[in-house]
């Protein structure tokens, strides 16, 4: 099953011309990327995420395809519909009109369908207010615990991030923080206005992998 916040497959349309003018600089060094492919062979991957954000999204879509990782087929509070093509986003749009809507299921139902398929998912930590509460349910950790007792093959959690370049944090609110949302959780325009200044001075950063099965059994998770 592919749900509309899966990675998308190929870096074409509107998503390969953006990311090969914003993305291309960015690059992995040869020891991560090798890391990062043997730890995708001893386990199912769940990439984690601080805040949701489409645009750091889109990017590590990107850097998966360019190295071979597994690609994330759900991740809370997406929707790539628009980058699926015209034509794909046009049949979206017009079903909505003549009122055939989806099938609305719990965020962490669409988690346990994509593990249980031994499919990658990736999981934001922290969503916007204004965001549906079925993508900000805070049950995902703890369906993955439960999933993984369930399981011999051990759930990865691999911590990542887009490091950029920020001024010093201010203790005192801005106007601008009213606006657009405060600095950890930027909002929309405020996330792009700073992503098209500073781009090109961004790096990824991916953490040691933390191996679900290893916790649970080490340290006596309570059910």
């Amino acid at each position: 099953m592919k749900y509309r916040s899966a990675m998308l497959g190929n870096a074409h349309g509107v998503f390969g011309w953006f990311a090969k003018r914003f993305f291309d600089h960015i690059r992995l060094d040869h020891d991560t990327e090798n890391r990062l492919r043997e730890t995708s062979k001893r386990g199912t991957l769940v990439y984690v995420m601080r805040t949701r954000s489409t645009l750091d999204y889109l990017f590590f879509n990107y850097l998966f395809l360019r190295v071979g990782l597994p690609l994330a087929r759900f991740a809370n509070g997406i929707n790539l519909t628009f980058f699926h093509g015209f034509g794909h986003w046009i049949r979206y749009r017009w079903n909505r009109l003549l009122g055939q809507k989806e099938t609305l299921v719990p965020g962490v139902d669409q988690l346990e369908g994509t593990i249980l398929r031994q499919e990658s998912a990736l999981i934001f930590m922290r969503v916007r207010a204004l965001t549906s509460e079925r993508h900000a349910n805070p049950g995902f950790i703890r369906r993955l615990v439960e999933l993984q007792r369930e399981r011999e093959e051990p759930i990865l959690l691999m911590p990542q991030l887009i490091s950029w370049p920020r001024k010093p944090a201010s203790k005192r609110q801005t106007l601008l923080d009213i606006f657009f949302g405060d600095r950890l959780a930027s909002g929309k325009l405020r996330k792009f206005i700073h992503f098209i200044r500073s781009y090109n001075l961004a790096s990824a950063r991916i953490g040691e992998p933390i191996d679900l099965k290893d916790v649970i059994g080490t340290r006596g998770m309570e059910r």
